[in-house]
């Protein structure tokens, strides 16, 4: 979508415009009615499904002579990776990058990578990527009407702070690893893309890696229903991509390895340990330990995240007792999960 933007601004038209005008009437497929908006819902659509998504790359391609626009997509893996989940559902940047290409007077582009849900941190400065106007605090809309890239669409300020120097990298090294794995994924699509079975072999193979664990381990790890796996070993549906990472930790491998190579060959890459801190022994009582516990799973940052009802099962409590002693910790603990 940054491509179409950036077109957009060279030829100095509206987004809507190029789109409506240009592109919608070059797609193979039938549009619905308009609604009240024109098809504008219809633009959001190439967001969030891979089929729209090459439908939208092949009229770009034809338009533009340029045969190479699939890499600016994760069409290569659209067998592994479910596009529901896969984009987040406003606009999100580094404000260090805006604040030196603004310095430097350099064009403004979206990255893929920032716009990837599981993505978290700026893979270059590591600066945690921002969804909100540093100016007014209003978020920004993946599209807009007239959306200009670099600017807050409310108060037209740029999206970058006044010293770039003063903000830190924040990214643990758990981030930091999910957000170079999913850059391989950018930055190298497969030679050839893989395909269902790959998920079923994968999956098998995680399941007798974790078969010393309890028998909906790895299900509670993963945070599905056992239900779920089972649907996967048969290949009907997908993990999503924050899963996926997950599984290449537990594998001690890298995301892209996992998703092209065979289980058994997967190169033993220094990934994060999956560990956490031993919980009480027994089904204790004390709440001193079971809050001691719940503040070194929040600071382990190391680590994979571990969801909360996997915290209870350690802790052999159910997640809502700890919901009723320990709020604030269960809450910030399902952040740290979901994010």
């Amino acid at each position: 979508m940054s491509y179409v933007l950036r077109l957009a601004a060279w030829h100095q038209v509206p987004v809507a415009l190029l789109l409506e005008r240009e592109l919608l009437p070059r797609l193979p497929t039938p549009l619905p009615p308009p609604g009240r908006h024109g098809h504008w819902h219809t633009f959001r659509r190439v967001l969030s499904s891979f089929t729209t998504t090459a439908q939208w790359v092949q009229v770009l391609s034809d338009l533009t002579g340029r045969p190479d626009l699939a890499r600016l997509t994760l069409l290569p893996w659209q067998a592994v990776l479910p596009p529901a989940t896969l984009r987040r559902h406003s606009h999100a940047w580094c404000p260090q990058c805006s604040a030196q290409w603004h310095a430097a007077e350099q064009p403004w582009y979206t990255p893929l990578i920032w716009q990837i849900a599981a993505v978290t941190h700026c893979p270059q400065h590591g600066t945690p990527l921002q969804e909100q106007c540093p100016t007014c605090g209003q978020p920004q809309p993946t599209l807009a009407w007239r959306k200009q890239l670099g600017v807050c669409r409310q108060c037209q300020s740029p999206l970058g702070p006044q010293e770039p120097r003063t903000i830190k990298a924040t990214a643990s090294p758990w981030e930091a690893w999910v957000t170079a794995q999913v850059g391989t994924l950018v930055t190298h699509p497969p030679l050839q893309p893989p395909t269902r079975r790959q998920v079923m072999d994968v999956v098998q193979t995680v399941r007798a890696v974790t078969r010393t664990q309890e028998p909906d381990w790895l299900a509670t790890h993963l945070d599905c229903r056992p239900s779920t796996l089972a649907q996967w070993c048969m290949g009907r549906t997908v993990p999503t991509l924050a899963q996926w990472v997950r599984i290449a930790a537990l594998l001690g491998s890298g995301l892209r390895a996992v998703l092209t190579q065979s289980p058994q060959g997967h190169p033993n890459l220094a990934v994060p340990a999956i560990s956490t801190p031993h919980p009480p022994a027994g089904r204790q009582r004390d709440k001193a330990a079971i809050q001691a516990y719940l503040v070194a799973t929040l600071a382990d940052r190391t680590t994979p995240p571990v969801s909360l009802r996997a915290v209870a099962r350690h802790l052999g409590e159910h997640s809502t007792v700890l919901q009723r002693w320990f709020p604030a910790l269960c809450r910030a603990i399902s952040y740290q999960f979901a994010f």
